[in-house]
């Protein structure tokens, strides 16, 4: 299953805080989540990152293989 997200709430929530600097903290939460939930999430790009889409695509049993710029592998 795929999901594009073109908006984000959490992220204009954030932005209106002026508090952007912690959404790449928030959206790599999808990490552990993906991992221990054995959703397979696939992720290059977020919103909270300065790209114009988040990218979701979930597959049960694969890996988790998501792009972060705070989480290191």
């Amino acid at each position: 299953m795929g999901l594009d997200f073109t908006e984000c709430a959490i992220c204009k929530f954030f932005h209106k805080k002026d508090a952007d600097e912690f959404l790449p903290y928030l959206c790599a939460m999808d990490i552990p989540m993906s991992k221990y939930g054995d959703l397979g999430l696939y992720r290059t790009k977020t919103l909270a990152d300065g790209f114009d889409v988040c990218d979701f695509r979930y597959k049960a049993g694969r890996n988790t293989n998501v792009a972060s710029k705070v989480i290191k592998k």
